[in-house]
């Protein structure tokens, strides 16, 4: 008796867990089977790696939030290429290797945008975080048990996704800020969620970081930046493609504050280093958006970093027209104009100062 018990128990068990399975493989939340486009809410972490292996591209566009808004339909009709956005918020270099790995190995893409933001460089590997599961990137299949009976797969993203479905099938016209979120070009975007003002700006400062005393500086920090970019560059095989590097538009706020950091001037050495580093490669273009004179109109910005869509539309027209492209002869005028920069928000913003 006890035995019939335990094979109908087990047998039930089976059959609930080749449901559940099943079910996830049919509406694959994290389009880790295919990829949906304008289906379902998307969260770039969990997506990421399907869409790397699934969609069609000839370009990605690769960075922290700082390449969130960038439009992908824009490098489309400026550029003329057909881009994916490879983007996590606060994502660290480990997990940027990782999906560069994956993008290497599709061998889909010849040519990558890629921003480099000082100060993921400077957390030593040891340190770094990780933001995607990696039954989700590391390609065996033997882990996907992981998805099928994940708690987020079950509780957070499938009732979200169905619902999402149902609502489609019944016609329900969504507000531009999902259909934005549904996106695959969407991936990473948070201009809805945000307000870019002078106010907003203001805020950032003086919550965190106005009457902060001075930090002491950081004997280690270049050679960690250093070995950082060293080890991040094995993801890349400089032999083939075409490489579009490009530092950031953070506002004269951040500047102001990376100098109180005692940061300053090893993030713009680190950025001397990269000019350097790349100076025999004819495939690879280097831009400085750091010195731009928008930086210290703080109006553009919703925290002392984080630059409006409007930026990033201006950042893809310098890539067409070839401006703002670094080299080792302006990097000391770039620096310099930086700098003036700095003391133009401090003449034009006194309150933040006093």
């Amino acid at each position: 008796m006890a035995k019939k018990w335990l094979i109908k128990f087990f047998a039930i068990t089976l059959a609930v867990l080749m449901l559940m399975a099943g079910a996830v493989i049919l509406i694959d939340p994290y389009l880790h089977y295919r990829t949906k486009d304008d289906s379902y809410l998307l969260n770039s972490r969990f997506v990421l790696p399907g869409i790397i292996e699934r969609e069609e591209y000839d370009s990605v566009v690769v960075g922290t939030s700082m390449v969130g808004n960038f439009s992908m339909q824009s490098f489309k009709e400026k550029l003329g290429e057909n881009p994916i956005k490879v983007t996590i918020p606060a994502i660290s270099i480990f997990d940027t290797k990782r999906l560069l790995d994956s993008v290497g190995k599709t061998g889909k893409a010849t040519k990558y945008y890629i921003g480099l933001d000082q100060f993921q460089f400077r957390v030593a590997k040891e340190n770094q975080t990780t933001q995607i599961p990696d039954y989700i990137i590391d390609g065996n299949v033997l882990s996907d048990y992981n998805y099928f009976f994940g708690y987020e797969v079950w509780f957070r993203y499938m009732p979200v996704d169905v619902a999402f479905t149902l609502l489609k099938i019944a016609g329900y016209d969504f507000p531009e800020k999902y259909k934005y979120k549904m996106s695959i070009y969407g991936l990473g975007g948070f201009s809805d969620d945000q307000e870019f003002s002078e106010r907003s700006a203001k805020q950032d400062y003086n919550s965190k970081y106005r009457n902060k005393e001075s930090e002491p500086k950081k004997s280690w920090l270049m050679d960690t930046m250093k070995e950082n970019f060293e080890w991040y560059m094995k993801s890349l095989d400089l032999t083939k493609n075409e490489y579009v590097f490009f530092f950031p538009p953070y506002s004269s706020l951040s500047w102001v504050v990376y100098e109180n950091e005692n940061v300053i001037e090893e993030y713009l050495e680190f950025k001397r280093y990269v000019i350097n580093y790349f100076k025999d490669y004819t495939n690879v273009t280097i831009y400085d958006f750091q010195h731009a004179e928008f930086t210290y109109d703080i109006s553009n910005y919703c925290d002392i970093q984080h630059y409006s869509p409007t930026q990033n539309e201006w950042m893809v027209d310098q890539f067409l027209n070839g401006n703002y492209v670094a080299t080792l002869d302006n990097y000391e005028s770039n620096k310099q104009k930086l700098y003036e920069n700095m003391e133009t928000l401090k003449t034009r913003y006194p309150e933040l100062f006093n």
